[in-house]
């Protein structure tokens, strides 16, 4: 299983995603990603290893997290509200000029001077294994992926439906699709969902329902390349005083106000209030959770760093939006969709599932969902379907037929033999 998500160089019109024709909003979107650019791509691959002998109620996974830099060759408008956004969340765009990967859009080009390390091989590979994905809030990124890294978009919606159907037959899924159609909750903004899924995480535990355990592959901790950040809930023994959360903040993932914004934008603080609104018994799970990952030193609370984070992060007035936090990076992005997903097949198939499982829609109990992406303002998703009505497009046919070919295999560096995974 794969999760993407990527950093742009701006989103032009923010109200073009909100257009009520689908198809229309679409070509407003694929002027966006011909004009844009991806600046930063956040892999995440996680891979099943089966429940824990120990503990048949854990559902391990192993996972390698990627933030890749990347710099776009051709011309793109770079927008200074995103440019200021990422600034203020910690992105080096030194850093991504000298050292970004190296790329132009659209369809491949003869001889292809970044042909043997680029993310076009990286999709092939992806398209050739059968590999899953997963988004969070998607359509907009898939439209970015395929122009920046794939070929052309065709201009029609289901013509590019069709296209995607066939790059990724093993499907496609999207958690905040997920998020919105059963968690009922009073937001679905990733960080909300993620934080959110940890909490119902921990309980599943405590009440000896499946849960995720997740295990990462080991880091060189000295290289300049790695990067740690620590993404686990933080339990809060009463809010802060004199703190307010942004309501606005709460329910969307963003204020209009910003950095200028007087309340709070922390999401342990968002998280805290819900807790607070549940009910008595509810609370008293929660608390349960809390008290059992204290007396095993797996909450943050007690460590006196974390305090002292704490304390910053918590002051409105000194770091209201939590700029350093980091938060804001594709690497941790792309994990916190893919956790989040893997809660959701311990939610809906952990009964199914086991280490040699076929990854379908229905063996991890996420049939509902497959092919299904998010769309802002609509109460139905986007299916990923295949019409009678419509083809493949002709970009996407040529290039298709060469990965089927194997066209592309030797331009590939330290290719191995792995055979396409099929388990979760």
């Amino acid at each position: 299983m794969r999760t993407s998500l990527q950093l742009i160089s701006g989103i032009g019109d923010k109200n073009n995603f909100k257009i009520s024709n689908i198809e229309d909003r679409y070509k407003a979107l694929v002027e966006i990603a011909k004009s844009r650019a991806i600046v930063s791509v956040g892999l995440s691959f996680f891979r099943y290893n089966g429940k824990n002998a120990n503990d048949g109620r854990e559902m391990n996974y192993s996972v390698e997290n990627y933030d890749i830099l990347v710099f776009c060759v051709d011309e793109y408008v770079n927008e200074k509200e995103a440019t200021e956004f990422l600034a203020n969340h910690g992105f080096d765009f030194e850093l991504q000029k000298s050292c970004g990967l190296p790329f132009y859009k659209g369809n491949d080009k003869k001889n292809d001077e970044f042909d043997s390390y680029s993310l076009r091989l990286l999709i092939i590979e992806m398209i050739q294994r059968k590999i899953p994905i997963v988004f969070h809030n998607g359509f907009a990124d898939l439209i970015f992926l395929y122009q920046n890294f794939y070929c052309q978009l065709p201009n029609n919606l289901q013509t590019f439906l069709c296209d995607l159907k066939e790059m990724f037959s093993k499907g496609i899924y999207d958690t905040k699709y997920i998020a919105e159609s059963e968690d009922r909750s009073i937001a679905s903004f990733l960080e909300y969902t993620y934080y959110g899924r940890q909490l119902l995480n921990m309980e599943r535990k405590f009440q000896d329902k499946w849960y995720v355990n997740i295990e990462f592959d080991t880091l060189d901790l000295n290289s300049p390349y790695s990067q740690i950040k620590d993404l686990s809930c933080v339990f809060l023994s009463k809010k802060p005083e004199g703190v307010k959360v942004c309501k606005n903040y709460s329910y969307h993932g963003w204020c209009v106000k910003g950095t200028s914004c007087p309340n709070s934008h922390n999401i342990h603080l968002i998280l805290h209030e819900k807790i607070e609104r549940k009910s008595k018994k509810a609370k008293q799970n929660i608390n349960k959770v809390k008290k059992f990952y204290e007396d095993n030193k797996l909450c943050e609370e007690n460590d006196e760093k974390n305090d002292e984070a704490k304390e910053k992060t918590f002051d409105p007035s000194a770091n209201p939006m939590n700029v350093n936090s980091g938060i804001h990076s594709s690497g941790f992005d792309a994990f916190m969709t893919g956790y989040c997903f893997a809660v959701y097949i311990a939610l809906y198939g952990g009964d199914k599932v086991d280490a040699k499982t076929k990854f379908t829609p229905t063996n991890i109990g996420l049939k509902r969902f497959h092919n299904s992406l998010y769309l802002t303002g609509k109460d139905i998703p986007l299916k990923v379907n295949a019409s009678s009505y419509s083809r493949v497009s002709q970009n996407h046919k040529t290039k298709i037929e060469k990965i089927k070919k194997g066209d592309f295999i030797n331009k590939q560096p330290n290719k191995n033999d792995n055979k396409a995974e099929d388990n979760v």
